[in-house]
């Protein structure tokens, strides 16, 4: 992919600035990380060339419940970001979305691996998800809860409120459903 002045682009999201050639010997930059999406490469823009994960960014550092510190950290492209909270080489916490979806935020999966429940790190993950909607220009928030989420963590819907979204439960096929959706005020960005 190349932008209008016929230069070399990111092939995941378009922007400019990607070296041309990295047989050449005076091109030394590769690898090249993209700017705007993270995406790493280890040549030009041929699909060969193009590591499938982005390369996670450092976002922000939070504490737990115990004053205990973890790096948060970000990647994604075009259509989907990973957000993670990490221990060491751990991942303690994760969140995926998409943006597919015009105006809409969609939460695809959000946990928080079993050692480190109930120790408050849901919720900087939904902070960074809403910070994410707010630099994308993101009006709404939205995602599901499905009935085995429900089963095993019963205090699931209860949580979501509390962190502001709206709750609404549907029967799919005889299971339980529920929908998740926040909007974004501006008093979140």
């Amino acid at each position: 992919m190349a932008n209008a002045d016929n230069a070399p682009a990111c092939p995941r999201c378009g922007v400019a600035g990607m070296p041309s050639d990295p047989d050449d010997p005076v091109v030394e930059d590769f690898p090249w990380t993209c700017p705007q999406c993270g995406t790493l490469y280890v040549g030009d823009d041929t699909d060969e060339n193009l590591l499938e994960e982005p390369e996670a960014r450092l976002l922000a550092t939070i504490s737990d419940m115990n004053g205990r510190t973890y790096p948060v950290f970000g990647a994604g492209d075009a259509d989907w970001y990973d957000i993670t909270i990490r221990d060491e080489q751990a991942v303690a916490a994760a969140a995926g979305v998409s943006w597919r979806y015009g105006d809409t935020l969609m939460i695809a999966q959000l946990s928080v691996s079993g050692p480190y429940r109930e120790r408050g790190l849901a919720v900087p993950l939904i902070g960074e998800i809403i910070t994410l909607a707010c630099r994308q220009g993101i009006a709404m928030i939205r995602g599901v809860v499905v009935h085995t989420e429900l089963e095993d963590s019963p205090e699931l819907l209860n949580w979501y409120e509390r962190s502001g979204f709206d709750i609404a439960l549907a029967s799919v096929e005889g299971e339980v459903v529920a929908s998740i959706e926040r909007r974004i005020a501006p008093t979140d960005c």
